[in-house]
């Protein structure tokens, strides 16, 4: 039980391999397999901290994993979608653009205050 977390993360990791394959390789044809591996994705990522809580193995290397593994699976989507409709990244480049700057003004902001990189758990992904 306490290496499940571990393997949703991994998992979760793995999706966003698969789904940079499908968009760059594969193209139109993955469109539902994408889509099927970014719900996958977000079911892992909700489950991984539940059930690393209940069963004690909540930590701060489990939620750096876990964050770091979030950023990569969303860039994934990210990259899928220019890929496959790159006139939606176009049409909406200034609000993408703005986000990225929160982004890296959340790590220069902790990098600054607490000497290394944010921990955060990624809501704004999940919405």
């Amino acid at each position: 039980m306490k290496t499940i977390p571990y393997l949703l993360i991994l998992l979760r990791f793995l999706s966003a391999i698969a789904i940079l394959y499908l968009g760059f390789f594969v193209g139109e044809k993955s469109r539902t397999l994408i889509l099927i591996l970014m719900y996958f994705g977000l079911l892992t990522d909700i489950f991984d901290g539940i059930i690393a809580r209940k069963v004690g193995v909540s930590s701060e290397k489990l939620r750096r994993l876990d964050s770091q593994t979030d950023l990569v699976f969303w860039l994934s989507i990210g990259f899928a979608t220019y890929w496959l409709n790159p006139e939606i990244i176009k049409d909406h480049w200034k609000s993408i653009s703005l986000i990225f700057g929160m982004e890296a003004l959340c790590y220069i902001i902790s990098f600054w205050k607490f000497g290394k990189e944010t921990c955060t758990h990624a809501w704004l992904s999940k919405l």
